[in-house]
């Protein structure tokens, strides 16, 4: 089994040496030699190859302190991004699978630093293995996206949202290394999820295969513009949400209306939505949908 520690009451000893050490690096009272010390074992701990497993546990953890479980992310965090290559088929397999849990289990109440942290580790597997041996992650986020819980319903599409901006800019912004090293295959994969159905049909009957790895539906572009009106028919100055949440959607339109092609934002209508934010009356708002996202459009 992936990441088995020694027993399971040593499990839990050592993950009661976290929380006490968490406890004493934040505590205000306590000595410098004392914080030094639990600095240093939290360090530490990272490189030891049953981390990931405590920071599952921990970040899963409900009755955790926020701190204590965004650390428990941060062990992930370096199994993930530092040591992959590190990991068998098996452990990489049960990583993601903390991952997808973690981003599943998230609620109103997490603090946004947790769940931006969340979406980043989502974003870090998806570079690694999506369109490889996960292949079935846009049927994921869709799910998350249209959860039914309407207490979650929010939340979750800022996840959603905070993940694809983060894989259209790492894929195909910047020059981000893990990325870089599979571009073609992740550059194809977005476009597959993000284009409506009619350029879909013709894009892969272009290419000559079939569709592998997209949910059947209108795809992220129709679902965001959709979005973004329906934000605009609830606007209200006293909700912050709400301009939030359309904040985080043209943040995630941005980057990708300066890779993918012109008629693929204009058949999900994403122009005239984004003049809809005009309206709004938000100064933030207005700001992020004007330059550089709506001359992107008109001049693409």
């Amino acid at each position: 089994m992936a990441f088995v520690g020694m027993t399971a009451s040593h499990d839990m000893v050592e993950i009661q040496h976290v929380q006490d050490a968490l406890t004493a690096s934040y505590n205000p009272q306590a000595s410098n030699d004392d914080r030094q010390t639990s600095l240093k074992y939290l360090t530490d701990l990272k490189s030891r190859p049953e981390a990931p497993k405590y920071g599952f546990t921990i970040a899963s953890d409900l009755g955790q302190q926020p701190f204590a479980r965004h650390f428990g992310l941060s062990l992930l965090e370096t199994a993930i991004r530092y040591r992959w290559n590190e990991h068998d088929a098996d452990e990489a397999t049960t990583l993601r699978q903390w991952v997808i849990q973690l981003a599943q289990d998230i609620r109103p109440q997490d603090p946004p630093y947790f769940r931006n942290k969340v979406a980043s580790l989502w974003a870090e597997v998806a570079k690694r293995e999506w369109a490889a041996s996960w292949m079935n992650m846009d049927e994921l986020l869709v799910a998350l996206w249209e959860v039914p819980d309407g207490d979650k319903l929010m939340v979750n599409r800022m996840l959603v949202l905070h993940i694809l901006e983060t894989l259209s800019v790492d894929i195909c912004i910047r020059e981000e290394t893990v990325a870089m090293l599979r571009q073609e295959e992740l550059g194809r994969s977005l476009n597959e999820i993000m284009i409506p159905p009619g350029i879909l049909q013709a894009h892969l009957e272009d290419r000559g295969t079939a569709q592998e790895v997209r949910c059947p539906g209108d795809g992220w572009l129709a679902k965001l513009c959709t979005f973004l009106s329906s934000l605009a028919g609830a606007f209200t100055k006293a909700d912050p949400t709400i301009s939030t949440a359309a904040i985080m959607t043209l943040e995630a339109l941005k980057p990708t209306v300066t890779w993918i092609r012109l008629n693929a934002l204009l058949e999900p209508g994403c122009v005239e939505c984004l003049f809809q934010t005009l309206a709004y009356g938000d100064t933030h708002v207005q700001r992020v949908s004007m330059p550089p996202l709506l001359p992107s459009i008109l001049h693409g």
